[in-house]
């Protein structure tokens, strides 16, 4: 590293200041200056654009309550609840896996059946004798629903005060 040395320029002006600080009186300045310069910038109004300075007080009220909330953790882990409570939270998720993949097993399963069951619809009714039987039967329900209606609704009708009694 290469090292400055002064120039005959700044020996004169470091003197220069030198013979005007030494003047001045070297003593601190009086007890509490620091926190009555703070109080007076933080009364003053604020020039636009310019935000509040913090609070020292709320960085160790921070502070303090991450320490607390982290010493509570620690004592919790230490007697073992927390453990438990990681555990289970855990194996609830295991068990939400396991559920979601047997029900997409299931649903599989269920369309491969509704495939098969079309598959042999599909391969009964395309031939013409399967086709008048089911058309037949078709036939017959219907017949046979209409008589019983008719049945149903040709019997003595019962008034309302009837109904009711028991």
């Amino acid at each position: 590293m290469t090292e400055e040395r002064p120039q005959p320029d700044d020996i004169e002006v470091e003197e220069a200041f030198r013979a005007i600080a030494q003047p001045l009186p070297s003593s601190l300045p009086p007890a509490a200056f620091s926190r009555r310069v703070m109080t007076a910038v933080r009364r003053a109004p604020l020039p636009a654009g310019r935000q509040k300075l913090r609070s020292p007080r709320r960085a160790i009220a921070g502070l303090a309550g991450a320490a607390a909330a982290a010493g509570v953790v620690i004592v919790v882990w230490m007697t073992g609840l927390l453990q438990a409570l990681i555990a289970q939270i855990f194996l609830v998720a295991v068990q939400v896996g396991i559920l979601a993949i047997r029900s997409v097993s299931v649903v599989l399963d269920v369309w491969r059946f509704i495939d098969r069951f079309a598959q042999v619809l599909t391969t009964v009714l395309s031939s013409p004798e399967m086709l008048s039987v089911v058309g037949a039967a078709a036939v017959l329900s219907v017949l046979s629903v209409a008589a019983l209606a008719h049945l149903v609704s040709s019997s003595q009708p019962l008034t309302q005060r009837e109904s009711i009694k028991w």
